[in-house]
Order: structure tokens, then sequence, then C-alpha cells
């Protein structure tokens, strides 16, 4: 729980800052549960910068 509460508030954070330096560039978030590699690969031949952070599965306690 802890790791999600961390991770929205630095979406949060990161969405003000960028609101605060915005120069018109457009930013999605794409959050899947599979292989982004094809997709990554034809962003990229595509001209678009990409920024990729791969967060563990974090499983509830049994």
């Amino acid at each position: 729980m802890h790791t999600l509460r961390g991770y929205g508030i630095g979406t949060l954070l990161g969405m003000a800052i960028e609101r605060l330096i915005s120069i018109g560039y457009l930013i999605v978030r794409l959050i899947t549960p599979g292989d982004t590699q094809p997709l990554v690969a034809e962003l990229a031949n595509m001209g678009y910068g990409i920024a990729r952070l791969e967060v563990p599965k974090v499983l509830p306690p049994q």
C-alpha cells in the first residue's frame, strides 16, 4: 500500500512541477500490464522521446 501512495504522490508532484515549467510539450503516461518493448521501439522510431519506468508487481500479504 505504501508503494501505491508513493507512486501516486510522485505522479501528482511531477505533474505539478511540469505545470510550472511547461514549455508546450505533451506528456502521455501509459500503465500497461504486458511487454512494452514493441510500443517503445515504435514510438522511438517515430522520433518521440521515451522515459520508461518499470515497477515490480506488489502482491498482498497472504
